[in-house]
């Protein structure tokens, strides 16, 4: 991907990780939002990873993000949290576990 935004590629830069990615700490599964309603997002994010939320416009990926951290409703779907399920209410929601 980097190859094709600047073209060339970054072998010289990229140092793999000392470490490989722990278990994981955040589970998305099967996540709808009302704006896309017919595609569903499923990720999982492992201890040590760095995650990025990339698209085109109207992708959906602000919506995926505003669903997570509780701005909009999820339509149907799940998130977990260290493998225990938790339903965000809103931004300020730290942990509920259900």
């Amino acid at each position: 991907m980097i190859r094709l935004m600047i073209g060339r590629d970054l072998k010289a830069r990229y140092v793999p990780p000392a470490a490989p990615p722990g278990e994981g700490v955040l589970e998305i599964v099967e996540a709808r939002t009302e704006t896309h309603p017919h595609r569903s997002v499923s990720m999982n994010l492992r201890r040590g990873e760095i995650l990025g939320l990339a698209g085109l416009v109207g992708s959906g990926r602000t919506e995926l993000a505003r669903a997570v951290f509780g701005i909009d409703r999820m339509v149907s779907g799940a998130i977990r949290l260290n493998g225990a399920p938790i339903q965000v209410r809103s931004p300020i929601t730290t942990r509920s576990p259900i």
